[in-house]
């Protein structure tokens, strides 16, 4: 058996320990959630223009015109702040143009386009791409044209 008084002893040791202030370290305050770059963004307009040219030639100037585009980009790799090679990506975009029927149009559905295009960006600045371009006319009033393009393109903004 033990002894009543050592017992007492401990139960008042415990009760007071239990009753001294502890330093309790305060919570470090949860970091801020990092932006959301996403892999895959999209963009989407709807656009009803006036008049329609391109590359300078007059398309059409008459009546009610609509023109959706879409676009969807995936980035494919994208290094830390100190890379050489910034960010890597992908696009596919597709435009359209309808209209209302004037001569010689016979089809209110005037022009469908297909975008594929490749991208790097180097060092923050310096953006290359390629890619392809389909121009079809399901109106029948121009027959398919397919375009290989390159571009260069240097952020200046921060210089």
């Amino acid at each position: 058996m033990r002894p009543r008084g050592l017992s007492a002893c401990l139960f008042i040791a415990a009760v007071f320990c239990s009753m001294v202030a502890v330093p309790v370290r305060a919570e470090d305050p949860p970091a801020p959630p990092l932006p959301n770059t996403g892999a895959l963004s999209f963009t989407f307009n709807f656009n009803f223009p006036t008049s329609y040219y391109f590359r300078g030639i007059a398309q059409s100037n008459a009546g009610f015109m609509f023109q959706p585009y879409a676009e969807v980009r995936g980035t494919v790799y994208e290094g830390d702040e100190n890379a050489f090679l910034s960010n890597t990506y992908l696009k596919v975009a597709g435009f359209a143009h309808f209209q209302s029927i004037e001569p010689p149009i016979t089809n209110n559905y005037y022009e469908q386009d297909l975008y594929l295009t490749a991208g790097a960006v180097l060092m923050k600045r310096l953006t290359l791409e390629t890619g392809w371009d389909l121009y079809a006319y399901p109106s029948g009033i121009s027959s398919q044209v397919q375009e290989v393009f390159g571009k260069v393109a240097f952020d200046d903004s921060g210089l």
